[in-house]
């Protein structure tokens, strides 16, 4: 099932709603990767609650693998939202410790 849900990843614009769509991509994130990572994220840390709650959600669902990969996003962006596109690289100080 990890599986199907990686693959619809691949077009999270496509199968996410749109307003979810907009958020990712307001907080600077690519839909696509933003969900490839929320469904490794969840499947590594959620805890045993968070999959019954997500498995509860499951039967009543239209279309289970969109509404397991919506649930997945949206726990992913409350735990930790997207990084901003990392800002200039902060200069280096040549300063070896201990001098």
């Amino acid at each position: 099932m990890l599986g199907d849900l990686l693959g619809q990843a691949q077009g999270a614009e496509a199968v996410l709603p749109a307003r979810l769509v907009r958020e990712i991509e307001a907080a600077g994130a690519e839909p696509a990767a933003f969900a490839r990572l929320a469904v490794s994220r969840f499947e590594r840390h959620a805890s045993p609650e968070d999959w019954v709650e997500l498995m509860s959600r499951l039967p009543g669902a239209d279309d289970p693998a969109e509404a397991c990969l919506e649930f997945m996003v949206r726990w992913s962006l409350r735990r930790a939202p997207p990084a901003p596109a990392p800002a200039q690289e902060e200069p280096h100080d040549d300063h070896t410790p201990g001098e």
